[in-house]
C-alpha cells in the first residue's frame, strides 16, 4: 500500500512521553518535505536529549513481569520501597530507591529540576497509570521551579502499564 523507500525504520530506544514527541517531530518534518535521511537525522539528535524516569507504586507487576524476585517485591512493599526506574540506551535501568511513593514522587521533581531546562523551548510531560492526583501534583511542583513551563500530563500508555502497574508516575522532557 505504501511505497516501501517511503519507510524508514528508527529505534527511538525511549517510551511514553518523549517518544511521542520524536514521533511528532518527525510529522513535522516530513509534512514539510524533509528527506527521510534528514528526519532520521534530526530524530538521532534528538534521541541524545530525551529523559524518561518513573516512580512505581506496587512491585505486583514488576514481579509478575519478571523484573524483581517475589522476595524483593514482598520486602519492598512491607518496607515501603519504591523503585524509581529510567531508561538508558533503550532499556529499563533502576535510577534509585526510596521510601514512599511520597518520596519517589519528589525524586522525580528534583530530577526534573537538576535537569536544567529552559521553559521556553524544552518541552515536559507528565504520564500516570490511573493516578491522576499524583500526576498533577508533580506537574504543579515542576511548574513551580519552572515558571511559565508548559508541562502537560497523559495517561500512560497500557503497554507499559503492564509493566509499571497502577498508581505508577513518569516524567519525561526532551532539552532542546
Amino acid at each position: 500500500m505504501v511505497d516501501a523507500s517511503k519507510i524508514h525504520v528508527f529505534d527511538t530506544k525511549m517510551i511514553a512521553f518523549p517518544q511521542g514527541i520524536m514521533a511528532i517531530e518527525a510529522a513535522k518534518l516530513a509534512d514539510e518535505g524533509k528527506s527521510g535521511a534528514e528526519i532520521i537525522a534530526h530524530l538521532e539528535s534528538l534521541r541524545n536529549k530525551v529523559q524518561f524516569i518513573a516512580a512505581i507504586d506496587d512491585m505486583t507487576n514488576l514481579k509478575k513481569g519478571g523484573r524483581v524476585s517475589a522476595i524483593q517485591a514482598g520486602l519492598g512493599s512491607m518496607l515501603q520501597v519504591k523503585p524509581v526506574l529510567n531508561i538508558i540506551d533503550g532499556s529499563l535501568a533502576p535510577l534509585a530507591k526510596v521510601r514512599t511513593f511520597k518520596k519517589a514522587l519528589d525524586f522525580l521533581v528534583e530530577s526534573a529540576v537538576e535537569a536544567g531546562l529552559n521553559p521556553e523551548i524544552d518541552e515536559v510531560g507528565v504520564v500516570h497509570m490511573d493516578n491522576l492526583a499524583a500526576a498533577e501534583m508533580v506537574r504543579d511542583k515542576v511548574i513551580a521551579a519552572y515558571s511559565g513551563m508548559n508541562v502537560v500530563i497523559l495517561p500512560l500508555s497500557l503497554t507499559v502499564s503492564v509493566h509499571a502497574g497502577p498508581g505508577a508516575i513518569g516524567i519525561g522532557w526532551i532539552k532542546r
